[in-house]
């Protein structure tokens, strides 16, 4: 009797044993629950509050006007027509489709009557001041209407007491053009100096990784921009500090000098808006484009070229960003143009 009274009271212990561990567990259950439906809570509470704050900053920036390719009602930069016009400077960008262009120019001076100058200097694109004043003065003595090109960054005409030409201009995707420009030079140049035709004697993925000069400096990623920048000190790169004040003058030069600007990637809307915009120069350009394109693309395409692997084009794009900004602002002005006159607003 004396064992059956010690095995019941030892059962009775373990079974109260296992209850409190049970309460326990299921305490702890329920706090461990009650902590973590807190957290989360938390978490998703504080989720559309930082949505919020970033849409409100980014609904309450408003970006210098100078700057957005938005249009204005007249002028440059709007799609008004410009009659009154006497000389108009394409300092085109090398590697951008200048030479088809020059072709379609040499036909519209023959049709439109315009005095087509077309300059041999390919290889002097920043001036002196001397040479600023000597190229002003003499741009200035030929006889309107001029339609003149040059490989020329930006010129101020004001700055020597001369009212300005309107500009013109043919961009494409950055990178497109770097690739385009080395394999031009090593294979298609005749301009260039032979020792210079000696650096380029690689491809281009082997000039990105060894890190050369003349396809991976500042001043070469950044030079599509400094044709719309200009000759000013502050558009000279030096090793990429200058790049965010390059980029800010190119498109305030964009949107005061040059009422077309287009991208090589939509060349034919580029045409189209130098008929509309510019009719006593450009007049039939668009039917001209159109009539003699498909042989100029076999005639000046580069079949040498090698595109390089997608980690050299990403590693250079990610050092062109300023190039790409300027890029997309003139892709987007041309869109917002051509969308106007589609609607009319003229």
């Amino acid at each position: 009797m004396k064992d059956i009274t010690k095995t019941g009271s030892r059962g009775f212990a373990c079974v109260r044993l296992i209850l409190l561990m049970a309460i326990a567990g299921f305490v702890y259950l329920i706090l461990t629950e009650t902590s973590v439906s807190t957290e989360f809570t938390a978490q998703t509470t504080l989720l559309p509050a930082e949505r919020q704050l970033e849409e409100s900053e980014f609904v309450h920036f408003t970006p210098p006007p100078t700057l957005t390719p938005d249009l204005d009602d007249t002028g440059v930069n709007s799609i008004e027509v410009l009659t009154n016009v006497s000389r108009i400077f394409y300092n085109r960008v090398p590697k951008c489709g200048s030479r088809t262009i020059l072709r379609i120019l040499e036909k519209l001076s023959e049709k439109n009557e315009i005095h087509n100058y077309h300059s041999e200097i390919y290889n002097v694109k920043q001036l002196t001041e001397e040479g600023e004043v000597r190229f002003v003065q003499e741009f200035m003595e030929h006889d309107p209407p001029l339609l003149y090109d040059r490989h020329l960054y930006f010129v101020d005409f004001k700055k020597h007491g001369h009212e300005p030409p309107l500009y013109i201009n043919l961009i494409r995707d950055p990178f497109e053009r770097i690739l385009s420009r080395h394999y031009y030079i090593l294979y298609e140049s005749r301009n260039t100096p032979k020792e210079t035709k000696d650096e380029f004697n690689m491809t281009f993925t082997e000039c990105v990784k060894q890190n050369k000069t003349i396809c991976m400096s500042p001043s070469n990623l950044i030079e599509l921009v400094r044709y719309f920048c200009g000759q000013d000190p502050v558009c000279e790169s030096k090793g990429g500090a200058n790049n965010a004040a390059i980029l800010r003058k190119a498109k305030t030069h964009v949107i005061k000098h040059f009422p077309v600007v287009g991208v090589i990637e939509d060349a034919e809307s580029f045409f189209f808006l130098l008929e509309k915009r510019l009719p006593t120069f450009f007049g039939g350009a668009l039917e001209i484009y159109q009539h003699i394109i498909s042989k100029m693309k076999v005639r000046y395409r580069n079949s040498q070229k090698i595109m390089p692997d997608n980690a050299t084009k990403d590693y250079v794009i990610s050092k062109m960003s300023e190039a790409y900004d300027f890029y997309n602002f003139v892709r987007q002005r041309q869109h917002n143009m051509m969308t106007a006159f589609q609607l009319g607003k003229s």
